[in-house]
């Protein structure tokens, strides 16, 4: 609502603003929702995420973890792999069945055999959440032998009475149930009512960090603070990309109401501002305010009344990334290694070079401590229910033993722990994936190798299509087109084109494989030959082989320099830094293709994507004929690499199809199309992405 303060009749005329009634005014700033409000992220941007607190609730202790979150956290990529892993090697691991009565042992090891990888995965779900309730499947039945050709396990007339399996109960609502003094077991309760005694077993991991509590202390208590940040970061990229698309406008209007409406002006700016963000179009008045003169004439003061504007949205969703990486390998470390395990270790042994061995060697020890967990509550509450059973009391006692894990798990936990503990330097967030797979023996081929198959495939695909539509184009000659001219003209003139590809230069594939491991590069120094950019790009435009060349955006400095091949640079991940934020230029060279010799083309996905990585200043190509620029507008940044490739995926696969309908059409021939495919595809590109691009020639 509007304040209305009365002019003062002793008061001195002055340039000021006010309303047609002469009256002066203040207002204060209102806002409108753009949509209904969402009880964690505000107005309209959390619509998309449905309800939080279903998925991750409010951050809590570890210690009271929600048993529905723990769930959720159970169908994390992350902890997945990691329960996995446990599991596997809980399964791998080699147990034996002690007893002194060889003819008792041997039927325990028959009936252990048939379920003891189904109870131990089911276990292994326990040690995740600290507890886990199971029903015990009694029936009559004769174990068979471990060895087909053994001598039967049961020799009796009467068959036994015997456990062949386990259900396990969905923890939500699951219990154990204590006589009235808490010292008893009585069973299990669940949300479908009470199992009794005999039939249940209820497993605890940990309870000795659980002070005694009966629903354990489990490993995802660990990883919980880094898995609901990441979620909850999860939910903020989405806001933020929702930001970004549906950016806030600012409505400016002047003081009054609506002369035929009554309606209050600020109240239509609201409603136009809503509609603007729907994608309606405006029609603004050009009124100006006026102001009074000293000698009491009025004046424009070029200020309009009514404005609207778009306020800035935040486009470096980098931090994002960077930070779900850095939750992630906290989350499998400290599932695979709990916090407290490092207490255990000596002083002079954290951050020396026995770090990794002597954690990992925790590591292990500490799923042998699960599995002695399991080895208890089969020797107390599942095998002497059997011998019970089945056997005379005097019977000796039945009990089984975990001895170690099998020696490939081990050199997996240890590779495990290594390379999560292990960093380039101190400020890395990242798990080198393909390091620890490399470090295991995985069968992997090579940066260099898989991106020669794929050049080496692209080519091939590229000969064998330019190949086709020569053959077409010689076969329809003498006919007519068969498609429609026009269209295929709207189309190609849509990317930018204008419908006249005469006179673009010709481009090949110009690879520009940035962003893998290769030779070291030089830093510092002015380079070779010295001059301007463009100089040193005139030097290298004529070569047979790739150079990288950045120089500094301020003094225009070389300051890193790197030799490739015939159609790549690779640049090492430790080579990124020295290029972050320069001016990076390269060439694409000539290319040979049927014995004749052809001027490459403009960018290529890898070369916009290596911009992106490390926040260009500028990004830069030369051929032998033109040099091509793609830049940042004033104020602006490379987008996201994942935008890049996503938007360079997109205009790729439309200009082509442009492109080729041109040639069909008789209205280009398949030469003109791969020399002028890559400079299309990025001035579309460069186009979507809100980039500058330049192509001038040499």
């Amino acid at each position: 609502m509007a304040t209305i303060i009365e002019e003062e009749k002793n008061k001195p005329t002055v340039a000021v603003s006010k309303t047609p009634q002469g009256q002066f005014v203040t207002e204060s700033p209102v806002t409108s929702a753009p949509g209904v409000q969402h009880n964690l992220f505000g107005y309209g941007w959390g619509t998309w995420l449905g309800d939080p607190f279903q998925r991750y609730g409010y951050l809590v202790s570890s210690q009271h973890v929600p048993t529905n979150v723990k769930l959720e956290m159970l169908k994390d990529d992350v902890l997945a792999m990691c329960v996995g892993f446990t599991g596997a090697a809980l399964v791998k691991a080699k147990r034996e069945i002690q007893c002194t009565d060889d003819r008792k042992r041997r039927f325990f090891e028959a009936l252990f055999r048939e379920w003891e990888q189904e109870f131990i995965l089911q276990a292994n779900v326990g040690i995740a959440l600290g507890s886990i309730g199971m029903v015990k499947k009694w029936r009559f039945s004769v174990p068979e032998p471990v060895l087909v050709d053994d001598v039967p396990v049961w020799t009796n007339r009467a068959t036994p009475y015997v456990i062949t399996g386990f259900d396990p109960l969905y923890p939500v609502g699951s219990s154990p149930s204590f006589g009235p003094k808490g010292r008893v077991f009585k069973g299990m309760d669940t949300p479908d009512g009470k199992v009794d005694v005999f039939h249940s077993l209820w497993l605890t991991f940990r309870q000795e960090l659980a002070f005694g509590a009966y629903m354990g202390a489990g490993r995802f208590e660990n990883c919980y603070k880094p898995w609901w940040l990441k979620n909850f970061g999860a939910d903020l990229y989405v806001v933020a990309l929702q930001k970004q698309a549906n950016r806030v406008v600012e409505s400016r209007y002047p003081p009054g109401k609506d002369a035929k409406t009554g309606q209050s002006h600020q109240a239509v700016a609201l409603d136009i501002g809503d509609k603007i963000r729907g994608g309606a179009t405006v029609a603004i008045p050009s009124d100006t305010y006026t102001t009074l003169t000293l000698d009491g004439d009025e004046k424009s003061t070029g200020v309009q009344k009514w404005a609207i504007r778009f306020l800035e949205g935040a486009g470096d969703f980098r931090g994002f990334h960077e930070i779900e990486d850095h939750h992630d390998r906290k989350m499998a470390l400290g599932y695979l290694l709990p916090p407290q395990a490092f207490m255990d270790v000596a002083g002079g042994q954290l951050g020396g070079p026995t770090s990794s061995p002597a954690l990992a060697k925790l590591a292990k020890d500490l799923l042998m401590q699960d599995a002695a967990d399991i080895d208890r509550h089969l020797n107390e509450y599942v095998f002497p229910a059997i011998s019970r059973a089945n056997f005379p009391a005097t019977s000796p006692r039945v009990l089984v033993r975990t001895l170690n894990m099998e020696p490939d798990n081990e050199g997996i936990l240890f590779e495990a722990v290594k390379g999560m503990l292990e960093r380039d330097k101190p400020d890395a967030m990242y798990f080198d994936l393909r390091s620890a797979m490399e470090r295991l023996e995985f069968p992997l081929r090579s940066d260099a190798d898989v991106e020669k198959e794929e050049q080496q495939a692209e080519a091939a695909k590229r000969q064998e299509q330019q190949a086709e539509a020569a053959k077409r184009q010689e076969q329809q000659a003498d006919a007519p087109p068969q498609e429609d001219e026009e269209e295929a003209a709207a189309e190609v003139g849509a990317i930018g084109a204008g419908g006249n590809l005469e006179g673009l230069p010709f481009g090949g594939p110009g690879s520009g494989n940035w962003g893998h491991r290769g030779r070291p590069g030089t830093r510092g120094g002015s380079g070779s030959g010295g001059g301007s950019i463009a100089d040193r790009e005139r030097a290298i435009s004529g070569n047979a082989t790739e150079t990288m060349i950045a120089f500094d955006p301020k003094t225009g400095k070389e300051v890193f320099r790197k030799a490739g091949e015939a159609s790549s640079v690779n640049i090492e991940d430790g080579e990124l830094e020295a290029i972050r934020g320069a001016v990076l230029t390269h060439n694409h060279p000539d290319y040979v293709y049927k014995g004749g010799v052809y001027v490459s083309g403009s960018f290529t996905g890898s070369d916009f994507e290596t911009a992106a990585r490390v926040g260009a200043a500028e990004l830069r190509v030369v051929t032998s004929t033109h040099r091509y620029i793609a830049r940042p507008k004033a104020g602006r940044k490379f987008p996201h690499e994942l935008n890049v490739w996503q938007t360079y995926a997109d205009e790729h696969k439309r200009v082509y199809k442009a492109v080729m309908r041109r040639v069909k059409a008789g209205r280009m021939t398949m030469q003109e199309a791969s020399s002028s495919l890559n400079h299309l595809i990025s001035q579309a590109v460069c186009e979507k992405l809100s980039l500058e691009y330049v192509m001038e020639a040499l």
